[in-house]
């Protein structure tokens, strides 16, 4: 017989049913209409179940092995009130949790004769005696297997009366038996078991698995090989892989991966077949395709020796990208075809076809002046090179300078726009000059010294002989020239006093051979009316020679060529001046001729009609030149002067004259060139021309008339 409860039973009763309604009544709301009346019903007599069941073992009225075992997810909480059992039928959104053990309470499935799962998807279970119905949920989230966490199930069927159900592929379940009360029962026998411990997930063996490799898998650039690999996916059931497809950026799907990567982000996504026929879900790898800046470099040409007459071409030809696309875009700073005196820089960036600028790359470079490379005084007037331009300034009234006028000019002019000018020569009203070989003459032609077979001025130059481009060495006297063609000398002008060295005294307006059976002369100088040459070293004289100028001991005029001191072949340079004549040979510098002002430079003022040694302990004289009535020389880079200083010709700082050698500017000695005029002379030292003497006519070419007793820079206008 039942005996009734006393009032702290009452209350403990009392509490639990309030507890599971605060649980069964949420549930009710969640099912949102699944739940039926019967449903409810059937909550309401769990509840008067579980109370019964309670009070039947508390009181002993209930054997323990008439208790219904639940196999279904419980909670187990002890608190002050006592020992309290919470139970929840599992539902859709379900969390099921650890107890203060650490372990998980739920239904699980026993093994073996648990939950079997068919290649075909299809979850199978064993009869469970007492139930009516079964439910199967699917594993929504599930912790990583072997840790104890909380999972969440969905109900997938529920009410089902077979033992089967078909599940998808690739998803796990977990099945309850529902017995007549409409709670989860414990089956007899293999099958569902109630007991503590993690809550399974079983894997429904399916379709193949899908794995993407990538090599490399980062730094990816355009230009990038990335080797796509499906080796890492995998089939079940013995199955092999046996086709894939893929596909970039939700394009088309292929056998092969695509190769058309954008720059960016891109998604390449695979899927593989197993030899069932089976297909995985498609996989993905995102990737980014980084894009490099290309590379741009400046071209320069030439790259030295740079002047401000230099012109520059710049290119971007050697610019590139590193990922193989095209340069399709340029930008400059600074990048013209010549420049000023000084440091430049100049700039450049580049754009590939993506629309990547490079950044700015930069050339520094710097531009020194023009060299001089030769200069040569005239009468009036003076011819100069510079980076094979020819310039004149002085003296016009013949259309000397090669100008195409007669105007005087007192600072350098260009002669035409040529730039390959290699010899010049200035003689005292008339000018010679070769380019590329060929050989041109222009300004006074009284007697015929142009050598284009008249006797008529021109005031630009004319190709002498034009057919021929040999020409080597040319030099420019009072009347006549001398000039060198494939070895042999020939000589044209006046020819009064036999400078032109042909065996008689007439003129001649075209070039004539001199003892042409030779082909050895090397060098050539034309004075007043007399001429100087080496051939094969060995120097010779011809012309006037009433002071001495020839050097053969006498002062008889030749009209042939004549050894002067024939023993010797080691004479290397050589100047014909008014009326005196200099040489160098092994080193050492002679003189011989008039010498009213010193002009030999031996100390004193007598003439000489044969070499006589300057300063006779050196040898290392390198440049002679020997102007109207004075002398220039450079020795170890140190330029000297001597003879007349009427007009401060000797560049001393005074017009004294100076019968032996003086420095000028003594501290120097980068002296490389040296030209003496009738009455002005002109030097090269350290690529700088220099200029001094008598003004008039602008032949100094500093842009006055004034006379320079010491030398002034020449600069271009």
């Amino acid at each position: 017989m039942r005996r009734g409860f006393n009032l702290i039973e009452l209350v403990a009763v009392i509490a639990i049913i309030g507890i599971l309604a605060s649980i069964v009544i949420p549930n009710i709301a969640e099912m949102q209409g699944r739940a039926s009346k019967t449903a409810i019903q059937n909550n309401v007599r769990n509840i008067q179940i579980a109370v019964d069941h309670f009070s039947m073992e508390r009181h002993g009225a209930m054997p323990t092995a008439e208790r219904p075992t639940v196999n279904i997810p419980q909670r187990i909480d002890f608190s002050v009130l006592g020992e309290e059992f919470l139970r929840s039928t599992p539902r859709e959104g379900a969390t099921y949790w650890l107890d203060a053990s650490g372990r998980v309470w739920a239904s699980t499935v026993g093994a073996p004769g648990g939950v079997a799962v068919s290649l075909a998807g299809v979850v199978t279970w064993s009869p469970v005696s007492g139930a009516v119905s079964y439910t199967v949920y699917e594993v929504v989230g599930a912790a990583p297997a072997g840790t104890m966490a909380a999972m969440t199930l969905a109900v997938a069927a529920e009410g089902l009366t077979e033992t089967t159900f078909a599940g998808e592929a690739g998803k796990a379940y977990i099945v309850s038996a529902v017995d007549l009360h409409g709670l989860p029962t414990v089956p007899t026998g293999p099958g569902f078991v109630a007991e503590a411990g993690a809550l399974p997930v079983v894997p429904v063996v399916g379709g193949p698995v899908a794995v993407i490799g990538m090599t490399p898998d980062t730094g990816i650039f355009l230009n990038t090989a990335v080797v796509w690999s499906s080796a890492g996916s995998s089939a079940f059931g013995g199955r092999t892989i046996a086709a894939s497809e893929w596909r970039l950026n939700g394009g088309v799907a292929s056998e092969t991966p695509p190769a058309a990567a954008v720059m960016g982000e891109n998604t390449m996504e695979l899927r593989v077949q197993d030899s069932s026929g089976a297909w995985s879900p498609w996989v993905q790898r995102v990737f980014v395709v980084e894009n490099r800046p290309p590379v741009a470099v400046i071209g320069m040409t030439p790259a030295e020796g740079l002047t401000e007459i230099t012109e520059i071409t710049w290119s971007h030809a050697g610019s590139s990208d590193p990922d193989g696309q095209g340069i399709v875009a340029v930008e400059w700073r600074n990048a013209v075809a010549s420049y000023t005196i000084g440091s430049h820089t100049v700039e450049l960036r580049v754009q590939d076809s993506s629309g990547a600028w490079s950044p700015w790359v930069q050339r520094t470079f710097t531009v020194g002046a023009v060299a001089w490379d030769a200069v040569s005084a005239g009468g009036e007037h003076t011819l100069a090179l510079r980076g094979g331009e020819l310039w004149a300034w002085g003296r016009n009234s013949e259309g000397q300078l090669g100008i195409g006028s007669t105007s005087q000019q007192t600072r350098p002019v260009r002669v035409g726009g040529y730039s390959d000018w290699s010899h010049v020569s200035a003689g005292w009203g008339h000018s010679l000059a070769i380019r590329g070989g060929q050989l041109f003459a222009w300004g006074l032609n009284s007697a015929g010294q142009l050598g284009l077979g008249n006797t008529t001025n021109q005031s630009s130059p004319q190709p002498v002989l034009g057919g021929h481009s040999t020409w080597t060495h040319v030099s420019g006297g009072a009347s006549h020239s001398l000039a060198i063609r494939g070895g042999q000398l020939f000589a044209w002008g006046h020819n009064s006093f036999g400078e032109l060295g042909i065996g008689n005294t007439t003129n001649q307006s075209s070039p004539q051979p001199v003892l042409g059976g030779h082909s050895t002369w090397t060098h050539v100088s034309a004075g007043w009316n007399h001429s100087l040459a080496i051939r094969g070293g060995q120097l010779f004289a011809w012309g006037w020679n009433i002071n001495g100028q020839l050097g053969i001991g006498n002062t008889t005029n030749q009209s042939s060529p004549q050894p002067v001191l024939g023993g010797h072949s080691t004479w290397t340079h050589v100047s014909a001046g008014l009326d005196h004549s200099l040489a160098i040979r092994g080193g050492q510098l002679f003189a011989w001729g008039w010498n009213g002002f010193g002009q030999l430079g031996l100390g004193n003022t007598t003439n000489q009609s044969s070499p006589q040694p300057v300063l006779g302990g050196h040898s290392t004289w390198t440049h002679v030149s020997a102007g109207g009535h004075h002398s220039l020389a450079i020795r170890g880079g140190q330029l000297f002067a001597w003879g007349w200083n009427g007009f401060g010709q000797l560049g001393l700082g005074n017009t004294t004259n100076q019968s032996s050698p003086q420095p000028v500017l003594g501290e120097h000695s980068t002296w490389t060139h040296v030209s003496g005029g009738g009455v002005h002379s002109l030097a090269i030292r350290g690529g700088q021309l220099f200029s001094w003497g008598h003004h008039d006519n602008g032949r100094l070419g500093t842009g006055h008339t004034t006379d320079q007793h010491t030398p002034q820079l020449v600069t271009l206008p």
